[in-house]
């Protein structure tokens, strides 16, 4: 089952599923969203919401696996974990909220007894970061410190613009003696060479915060974003303001909003944008080892990673649990995943 299918990148996922051969039943709340959709494909749909749980494990008791498209997932994972959990259904999303992985991790032990895969962040968030951070400890064992890089053509869809909205009360975060610690928003800059010369970056509350630790164990963790000056400047001057954009009503009203100015690139875009993950781990000794991760347009990541992640758990080459990519899939996971490259670079 696909849930959310009627998003933006829901739509990627079930169209290029169908190309492979696969036939996943679509789901949503709206049917006058998720019928459509389904029709055109050819593809059986269902309609339920995420408001009982009891009601959502009833939904998808007679699937093998739900891969859950519908965000924010801070708000819309725990449910649908819930119900995975009571009908012994694997749960898969796309997840890059670091709370998200954090929960999933509490619960481990839930999954083993009910036997199913829990593995969130299957799409950009975070599958390359994640493998890579796993790659680079390979490479570096004795490695405590990881700092990430993260570089992007491509414009939101409106659920990532709606995630973002979502997020601002938090601020960022980062990891510090192996505990998630909270930080202003665009609270550091770095200037980052992602293979064309230094680019300016921003701190920010990426999901690696959370999967570097329990993928690799590294202990201080900070991601950085590439952005444009005024953006680094218009994230510091919501500090004062964050707080009150904490009730939910506020960040639904404005992230309906910030959903209606975003649509997501179209596929002309997505065949020229590309990804890059720049990734540097070091150890107590000063000793490091960095890495530079080019690949496709990050929603064209996203369709086939969360693919490529659902035919694993489904042919059994992951054992009932809750992992982040890296642990469930490892670093060669990245062998699989279409235009992908990794290169090392020169310190």
């Amino acid at each position: 089952m696909l849930y959310g299918a009627n998003g933006y990148t829901g739509r990627l996922i079930a169209a290029e599923a169908l190309a492979r051969g696969e036939r996943p039943l679509l789901a949503g709340r709206r049917a006058e969203a998720v019928e459509p959709i389904a029709a055109e494909l050819g593809l059986e749909a269902r309609i339920f919401d995420l408001e009982d749980v009891d009601g959502v494990a009833g939904a998808i008791a007679d699937q093998e696996l739900v891969l859950h498209c519908a965000g924010p997932f801070l708000d819309t994972n725990k449910p649908m974990l819930k119900a995975c959990l009571r009908s012994g259904v694997h749960y898969l999303d796309i997840t890059g909220e670091a709370m998200v992985f954090e929960r999933v991790m509490r619960w481990r032990e839930s999954f083993v007894e009910a036997g199913i895969v829990a593995l969130p962040g299957v799409g950009f968030d975070v599958i390359p970061s994640d493998c890579l951070a796993r790659l680079l400890k390979e490479r570096l064992p004795s490695a405590h410190r990881l700092t990430l890089g993260i570089r992007l053509q491509t414009s939101a869809s409106p659920g990532t613009a709606r995630t973002y909205v979502h997020a601002l009360p938090a601020g960022g975060i980062i990891r510090r003696e192996g505990a998630i610690t909270l930080v202003p928003p665009a609270w550091r800059t770095r200037m980052i060479d992602f293979g064309e010369g230094p680019e300016e970056t921003m701190s920010i509350a990426w999901g690696d915060i959370s999967t570097a630790h329990h993928s690799c164990g590294y202990t201080e963790i900070e991601a950085y974003f590439q952005v444009r000056p005024w953006v680094i400047w218009a994230f510091r001057l919501t500090r004062p303001l964050r707080f009150a954009l904490a009730p939910k009503r506020v960040r639904d009203a404005l992230g309906g909003v910030a959903a209606r100015l975003y649509t997501g690139p179209d596929g002309a875009a997505r065949a020229g944008h590309g990804a890059r993950i720049w990734g540097c781990a070091e150890d107590p000794s000063g000793r490091s080892v960095t890495m530079l991760l080019r690949g496709p347009d990050a929603y064209a990541l996203t369709v086939d990673a969360a693919l490529e992640a659902t035919a694993a758990v489904l042919a059994g080459e992951v054992a009932p649990g809750g992992y982040t990519p890296a642990m469930a899939l490892g670093a060669g996971f990245l062998g699989r995943l279409r235009d992908v490259e990794v290169s090392t670079v020169a310190g």
